[in-house]
Order: C-alpha cells, then sequence, then structure tokens
C-alpha cells in the first residue's frame, strides 16, 4: 500500500515550518512519491493564489516594471521549539517506521473528521447547519502558541506573530491574536484555515462570522473567505476592504457571505491584518444560510461594474484600494469633480512621504472577452502628481500567470492636468481566467478617473501591450 504525507504536512514543508529532521524525513519521501510531489506543486501554486487574493489580486501592476509584485510567496514563521510531527523516525529508519508514520497520519485524518462530524450540526431554533470550523473559539490548546488547527501565514509573515490570549475574549475562555512584530510592518499577516466542502454545501450559500477586536490598525484587517475550484480557480472571493476595520474598536461581529458552486474543491477563511497593530479573533463560525441573506464580495459571474463610479457613498462600490504602500494612500467617492452623471473616482497620497504606489481598481473574470481584444478607456484628471499616474490592466490565465500587461509606464501622466481620455489595448486570449484593471498614482498627488468604458475592438487598432 501506497504510504503518502497529509495535506497539513506538506504544507508545512512548503513554507519550512517542519523542524530540520521532520522535512528532510518529508524530503525523503517526495524524492521517491511523484504522487505527493504532484500535490506539493498544486498546494504551492494554490496557496500563492491565495496571499495574492488577499492582496487584490494585484500580480504585476508596479510603476518600476523590472519589479514583480506577483510572486508574493507565503511563507510561515519557522518555530524553532516545535515538537517533532514524527518523533520516533529518523531519515535513517524512515522508511523500517513506515507503519508508525502512517498511523500518525490516519490519526489525525480521524481525528480531524471526528471534529468535522461533531461538528456539522442543525440548530433547531433557528434552522442553521454549521460547518466544521475547527477550534473556532480557540479553547483547544494543545501545541505551543494554542492556536491547534489554525496557521500564520500571509506575505510576509516573519514581520507578525500569532498566539491564544487568555486574557482577552469574547466569551469562553480564550481568543486569538493576531499582531505586528517589527517597528514598520508594510505587508499583511492572516491566521487562517480551510475545509474541503462535501456535497450537503456545493451549491448552497454559506457565511463566514467571528468576533474581532483591534487596536492601533494603522493601515486595515478583516475577515476574509475564499471559495476555490478545481486547478485553485478562484470562483468567490471577499477580504473586507470594502469595510476595513482600523484604530481602535471593542468587539463586532463582522461576516462574509458567498456562494459555494458545485465543483468548488476549497473553502479558505480567516482574519487578516495589513500594517502595524493587533487584532482579536473569537466565536468563528461557518454555515449554511438560505439564499435571501445577501452576498459580498467577488462573484464568479460579475463583470466590470460600477464603470460610472455613480454608486456609492463614502466608499466606491464595486472598487477598492490596493498597492504597494496603500496605507499612504486613499480613495474617495468625488461628488464634485467629474467629466459626467454625478460623480467619480478620486485617488490621492496622504502625505508628503508618499511611498511606493497605491490604486484604485477591480478584477473580474475574463471569460466574455475570451479571444478578443479588448480597449480599457478612461478619463482622468491629475493635480500636483509629483511620479506618475496611469490606467493599468492586467489579463490573467492560470495560476496568476501574466499574459498581457500595461501600466501607461512609457506615456506616464505628471503634474496638473484636465480631463483627458486615455485608453488601453490587450488581447484576451482563450487561455485568460481574470481581468485585472484600474487608476494608479505612484507618491504625491491626486488623480480623478471617470466614464470607463471596456470594449472590443478589431485586430486593426494596435495593441499596447
Amino acid at each position: 500500500m501506497n504510504q503518502h504525507i497529509s495535506e497539513s504536512h506538506l504544507f508545512q514543508h512548503i513554507n519550512h515550518t517542519l523542524n530540520d529532521a521532520d522535512q528532510e524525513i518529508v524530503t525523503t519521501h517526495l524524492s521517491k512519491c511523484n504522487t505527493c510531489r504532484i500535490a506539493v506543486e498544486g498546494l504551492t501554486a494554490e496557496h500563492r493564489m491565495i496571499w495574492q487574493s488577499l492582496q487584490g489580486n494585484l500580480g504585476q501592476i508596479n510603476p518600476a516594471p523590472q519589479a514583480n509584485f506577483a510572486a508574493i510567496a507565503p511563507k510561515l514563521i519557522h518555530k524553532k521549539n516545535r515538537t517533532s510531527l514524527f518523533p520516533f523516525l529518523s531519515v535513517r529508519n524512515v522508511f523500517a517506521s513506515g507503519l508508525l508514520l502512517t498511523i500518525l497520519i490516519l490519526s489525525v485524518f480521524l481525528f480531524v473528521n471526528t471534529l468535522g462530524s461533531q461538528n456539522m450540526m442543525t440548530n433547531n431554533h433557528i434552522g442553521t447547519t454549521f460547518l466544521p470550523v475547527t477550534n473556532g473559539n480557540f479553547e483547544v490548546t494543545d501545541t505551543d502558541d494554542g492556536l491547534t488547527w489554525w496557521t500564520l501565514a500571509g506575505s510576509r509573515p516573519q514581520d507578525y506573530k500569532a498566539s491564544r490570549d487568555d486574557g482577552v475574549y469574547f466569551d469562553g475562555k480564550s481568543s486569538a491574536m493576531l499582531a505586528s512584530d517589527v517597528e514598520e510592518a508594510n505587508e499583511f499577516g492572516t491566521l487562517m484555515q480551510w475545509l474541503t466542502p462535501d456535497e450537503s454545501v456545493l451549491g448552497r450559500r454559506v457565511r463566514l462570522s467571528a468576533q474581532i477586536k483591534a487596536e492601533d490598525v494603522a493601515d486595515w484587517a478583516g475577515l476574509w473567505m475564499r471559495i476555490d475550484g478545481t486547478s485553485s480557480q478562484t470562483l468567490q472571493f471577499y477580504n473586507m476592504q470594502d469595510q476595513p476595520i482600523r484604530g481602535t474598536m471593542d468587539w463586532q461581529r463582522y461576516e462574509a457571505v458567498l456562494d459555494v458552486p458545485p465543483g468548488s474543491r476549497k473553502i479558505y477563511f480567516g482574519v487578516l491584518l495589513a500594517g502595524n497593530g493587533r487584532v482579536w479573533i473569537d466565536n468563528v463560525q461557518l454555515e449554511i444560510v438560505s439564499n435571501d441573506i445577501a452576498l459580498t464580495g467577488f462573484a464568479s459571474n460579475q463583470a466590470l461594474t460600477n464603470a460610472d463610479f455613480e454608486a456609492g457613498d463614502v466608499k466606491i462600490d464595486g472598487w477598492f484600494l490596493i498597492g504597494s504602500h496603500p496605507q499612504d494612500y486613499e480613495i474617495h467617492h468625488e461628488k464634485l469633480i467629474f467629466v459626467s452623471g454625478d460623480a467619480s473616482g478620486l485617488l490621492a497620497s496622504k502625505n508628503d512621504e508618499a511611498q511606493g504606489f497605491g490604486t484604485l481598481m477591480q478584477t473580474f473574470p475574463a471569460k466574455e472577452y475570451l479571444n478578443q481584444r479588448v480597449r480599457f478607456l478612461a478619463s482622468i484628471r491629475t493635480e500636483n502628481v509629483e511620479k506618475r499616474a496611469g490606467l493599468w490592466m492586467r489579463v490573467d490565465g492560470h495560476n496568476s500567470r501574466i499574459l498581457q500587461f500595461d501600466n501607461m509606464h512609457k506615456r506616464a501622466i505628471r503634474s496638473t492636468t484636465d480631463w483627458t481620455q486615455y485608453e488601453i489595448v490587450l488581447d484576451v486570449p482563450q487561455e485568460s481566467e481574470s481581468i485585472s484593471l484600474g487608476l494608479l498614482l505612484d507618491g504625491q498627488g491626486k488623480a480623478w478617473i471617470d466614464n470607463i468604458t471596456l470594449e472590443s475592438v478589431g485586430q486593426d487598432v494596435p495593441s499596447t501591450d
């Protein structure tokens, strides 16, 4: 009988969080097991896409073309005092001790499934079916950090720390704390877990809810959930960028509501913290709800939305802020300056020392434009742009592979300009999966955008790729 490494252990191997002895055992196994090698390749791509999603699926929209923001590699914090996953095995006797390894992995598998069966229950009072979030109240304490079945990850997890907190909690005896661990944290960390939906969940609507408390959050924090299909395709995604948590606040309930399409393979969820600060999370629940509960986030059949910026109040519906230093920028629903209608979108630096770039953007499926050449048109107005502003557009294929890209690097907008129409023209190949586009600002200044159109054009219109 073939013996394979569990998915959770492969995940730790990818992110170098096993101790040296266990890492060598898994490496030896992978050298002889093609099945597990294929699983590692899939997990590597899968989790890379998660971190990209949490930052808005930006990938490479960098004002400096030589830099590559698509390479956000997941790396968990290495814990030197982590207890060995294989305490009785060494490299020399790994094959002789295969039975012990098999028993251990089967025990973990049976334990998880037992917990799942216990947690899958129906509340007769409200008719709600709860899904198996493991240790959602953070009361289980059989690991060094007290966060059994939760994983610390992110774009720079080494800048963050996570632990069980027995002194701060919503109810029960404890909560989980996620906090920055350096003086200037510029990326994000997340405390997360995942599950595989069964047939009872496919085709249903689910709600992730949790109590969150924040302290001195400089950039933003939020609850997030992502649903993947085959080949790690993002089917649904939400990360609270439309209602970010900032500053200091007491316990408050937040939720994410997404549909689980047929063919969904994984549900990922957790809490994230971008920049400095601390957040606590407690009472994490995942439940099946009726379709009259409103959705949040990115839907798989969604196209470009709110292209005229008319929808929204303070925030701009359908659009969000991201970038290399989003904490140095802000976006507004501008109701005083516009080309037509009643509003435009404003992207501005917060101060005179804005670092990196910020972008006002959205992402949507490419299926409507496959095998076509498309033109992204928009009107832009600028004020005191020190470095550059401009449109950008990117077409991605499988595993976020960049197929087409333009960010107006060679025709950048600078200084102060009146409303002017600009365009980007790119091809959308058959293998395309998503299109991302928006307005970027690098350094000090302000830029307004309005009257966006995305249209198919003939091959006689030159590409700007």
